[in-house]
């Protein structure tokens, strides 16, 4: 499965485990939709298992912290995987102040 979800001790973890790119996003995209019906009152976004993202990926990922924010506390971890990081590097892109 793309999208693997499961309960931390604090928080419901959204792990990413394939690449997040143009080819993936829309079946990502369905399963993100699901996970927000159930989404907890804390949401951890795995990136760290991402091996390619582009353009389309970094949109998913912003569009659903977007939407997990206006529901519940988000928090974005993988940022520190070197291809996820050369790409918010690129287009200059930081998360809003309560995302890590």
């Amino acid at each position: 499965m793309a999208l693997t979800f499961s309960q931390s001790a604090d928080f419901q973890v959204w792990a990413f485990n394939q690449d997040l790119t143009i080819f993936t996003v829309h079946e990502l995209m369905e399963q993100c939709r699901s996970g927000l019906v159930n989404a907890g009152a804390k949401v951890l976004l795995d990136l760290s298992s991402v091996e390619d993202i582009d353009s389309a990926g970094l949109q998913l990922v912003w569009w659903l912290s977007h939407q997990l924010q206006l529901q519940s506390l988000v928090r974005v971890t993988g940022t520190e995987n070197t291809m996820v990081q050369r790409l918010l590097d690129i287009y200059q892109f930081e998360f809003p102040g309560n995302l890590e």
